[in-house]
């Protein structure tokens, strides 16, 4: 597939499984992991407290390639998480 980066893209999870749960799966596996959410529904808790869920970002849908692009290069710029942001979140704290 070539990218076209005026195109807008829409992606969604297989198997109905939404953005709470695979960033729990995701962050079992990898707790450094840097994963981005997106959503349609602007309404979303997720999607205004996505750190407080472990994620690095959030982009709501739909979205131009060349935003995604940017996103991209902010988060994996992101420094890892501290054990300490890792705990508390946990712990059902913020950050």
């Amino acid at each position: 597939m070539r990218w076209n980066r005026t195109q807008q893209y829409e992606s969604i999870l297989p198997n109905g499984l939404g953005g709470k749960e695979a960033i729990i799966e995701l962050l079992k596996i990898d707790p450094k992991a840097k994963v981005i959410v997106s959503s349609g529904y602007s309404n979303d808790q997720v999607m205004s407290d996505y750190i407080d869920y472990g994620f690095r970002h959030a982009m709501p849908k739909p979205y131009w390639m060349k935003d995604f692009e940017s996103v991209i290069r902010i988060v994996m710029t992101c420094l890892p998480r501290t054990d300490l942001e890792m705990e508390n979140r946990k712990d059902g704290n913020s950050h």
